[in-house]
C-alpha cells in the first residue's frame, strides 16, 4: 500500500520493489477505481453540461432535441462510465505489451508482469492530475481547465496544429513518462538514456499523429 504513496517521491524504490515482487494487481486496479470515481463526479457537474452546450452550435429544431435528451441522460452518464472501465484497463495493457516488445528489441529482458507494474504505478501521476483538474473543475463548472504547454500562449487559436501540439505536452504525463522511463530501465535491464530515449520517442510520435488526425477530423467536419 505504501508503494502508491512513494511513487510519488521515490520512485526507484518502488521499482526496485516490483523487480523483487512485481505486484500490479493494487496500482492496476487502483488507477481504474479512482478514474471512474473521477469521471462519475465530472459527468453530471461539468462534463454533461458542456456536451449540451456543444450540441447546440451544432444541431437544430428536432436533431437538436434528440441530441439534447441524448447527452443530459442517464445512458450517455451509464455509457460513459462503462467506457472508462472497459478503456482504462485496455490502454494500460496495451502499452505494458508494446514497451515489453521494444524492450526485447532493445535486448533488454522482458517480464510482462513488471512491464504492467511500472505502467500502472506510472499511471497513478496522470491520475493524480486528474484529480488536481478535476477539482478545478468542479470549482469553476467547466471543462476549460488546462495543465498544458497551452496555458503559456493563449493567443492560439484552438483550431491550429499548434494548438493541439502543446495541449499535448501536459506536465503531469511529463512527470509520469520521466517515472515510466526509470521504471522500464530497472525492470528491463537497460540503459537509462535507451530507456528514456524509447519512452519519449513513442509519446512524440503519438502526440505528433494525434495532432495531425485531429487537424483532419477538424477540417472535415468543418467541411459538412
Amino acid at each position: 500500500m505504501s508503494s502508491l504513496v512513494k511513487i510519488f517521491h521515490s520512485p526507484k524504490e518502488v521499482f526496485q520493489r516490483v523487480d523483487e515482487k512485481p505486484n500490479w494487481v493494487l496500482p492496476f486496479l487502483t488507477v481504474i477505481l479512482v478514474t471512474f470515481i473521477i469521471t462519475a463526479v465530472l459527468l453530471p457537474t461539468v462534463i454533461q453540461p458542456a456536451a449540451a452546450k456543444g450540441v447546440q452550435s451544432k444541431y437544430s429544431d428536432e436533431a437538436l432535441e434528440r441530441a439534447m435528451k441524448w447527452v443530459s441522460g442517464p445512458r450517455f452518464y451509464t455509457m460513459s462510465l462503462v467506457s472508462v472501465l472497459i478503456s482504462t484497463p485496455i490502454q494500460m495493457l496495451a502499452q505494458a505489451g508494446i514497451l515489453s516488445l521494444f524492450v526485447l528489441l532493445l535486448h533488454g529482458e522482458v517480464k510482462f508482469p513488471k512491464v504492467l507494474a511500472v505502467t500502472s504505478y506510472s499511471a497513478l501521476i496522470s491520475v493524480l492530475g486528474g484529480i488536481v483538474k478535476g477539482g478545478i473543475m468542479l470549482a469553476m463548472k467547466t471543462v476549460e481547465v488546462y495543465t498544458n504547454l497551452s496555458l503559456f500562449l493563449p493567443f492560439v487559436e484552438k483550431d491550429t496544429f499548434l494548438y493541439r501540439l502543446l495541449s499535448k505536452v501536459d506536465f503531469f504525463t511529463i512527470w509520469s513518462l520521466v517515472v515510466f522511463g526509470l521504471g522500464l530501465s530497472i525492470v528491463g535491464r537497460i540503459e537509462k538514456n535507451k530507456s528514456y530515449i524509447l519512452i519519449f520517442s513513442l509519446w512524440i510520435a503519438l502526440i505528433l499523429v494525434g495532432s495531425f488526425l485531429g487537424g483532419l477530423g477538424a477540417r472535415f467536419s468543418g467541411g459538412r
